[in-house]
């Protein structure tokens, strides 16, 4: 018996001694990774998180809380412990529970996302003040963070190819801060040189740039990249729906139409021997509302 409240001690009760937890986690990410290798005139893009994995463990804990003590329970209906025992169990990992709070961060006069401060270092020490990340198209999440076990939240932030050439070259270490709450560092080395002709020509990096001012709204270089990759590959899907959110910006909406019905002919094409696969519902979500526009 013994053994069983020592086992509670630890378990229940100890972690809440000597765990300190932030009330909220924040994950960033350049250009979807934890470092990034970027030319002087490539944009970087930072990808911020919020999720309350505080409260996911204290449920979980609760959750295996109430599994031991409805096992102290089973044990002194069977007669394996004393009621005193039972009392003592129950008592001490009831008391080991803990107590599970919603975070709320941001308001509707200053949004969550606004109030991110991020901090740049080179060699370690020097702090970078010039850099002025912003964010990168609408914001697309509410204004306050709502974060309960299932809350998540996420942002994207950007330098322009402009703002990067403005910046020496150099490897940077990379944190953001959000009321008291740092995130994980990532790395970015930027590059010296710009771009070279022969990465410009590659679909990836095409892509990649073709998506980047989509985000930003600015159609004419969106359509410009999705024309690049289509003139290697008239058939490539993802530079057909590029094109298609291209003139959906221009409010051309037969041709934008026209460019998605080619993805969705294309995708069925790709996949006509396997009948289960249908087209993505963006695809047919995007059709059908193009449909009712023209």
């Amino acid at each position: 018996m013994k053994l069983r409240l020592f086992f509670c001690i630890i378990c229940f009760l100890m972690p809440r001694i000597i765990l300190a937890q932030d009330k909220f986690s924040i994950t960033l990410a350049v250009n979807d990774s934890s470092a990034f290798r970027v030319y002087h005139n490539e944009p970087i893009v930072f990808s911020i998180s919020l999720v309350n994995k505080a409260i996911q463990q204290d449920i979980s804990w609760n959750e295996d809380a109430d599994a031991y003590l409805a096992q102290v329970a089973a044990d002194y209906k069977a007669g394996l412990i004393t009621k005193e025992e039972f009392e003592k169990e129950t008592d001490l990992v009831t008391k080991g529970k803990r107590t599970v709070t919603t975070q709320f961060v941001g308001s509707k006069q200053l949004p969550w996302f606004l109030q991110l401060k991020f901090h740049v270092v080179v060699k370690d020490t020097i702090e970078q003040n010039n850099w002025k990340p912003s964010v990168l198209g609408d914001p697309g999440t509410d204004s306050i963070a709502v974060l309960d076990e299932k809350g998540y939240y996420s942002i994207n932030y950007h330098l322009s190819p402009e703002q990067v050439s403005k910046l020496r070259a150099g490897t940077y270490k990379v944190e953001v801060e959000l009321e008291g709450v740092t995130s994980n560092e990532v790395t970015v080395k930027i590059k010296p040189e710009d771009i070279p002709p022969g990465k410009l020509n590659k679909r990836d990096m095409q892509l990649r740039l073709g998506n980047y001012y989509l985000e930003r709204k600015d159609a004419k270089k969106t359509l410009y990249y999705a024309n690049l990759i289509l003139q290697e590959n008239p058939s490539d899907i993802s530079g057909l729906i590029l094109k298609g959110e291209a003139y959906i910006l221009q409010q051309q909406y037969k041709l934008a139409l026209s460019a998605f019905t080619k993805a969705q002919q294309q995708y069925n094409k790709n996949n006509k021997r396997s009948p289960v696969n249908e087209p993505p519902l963006y695809l047919i979500a995007t059709i059908a509302w193009l449909q009712k526009k023209v």
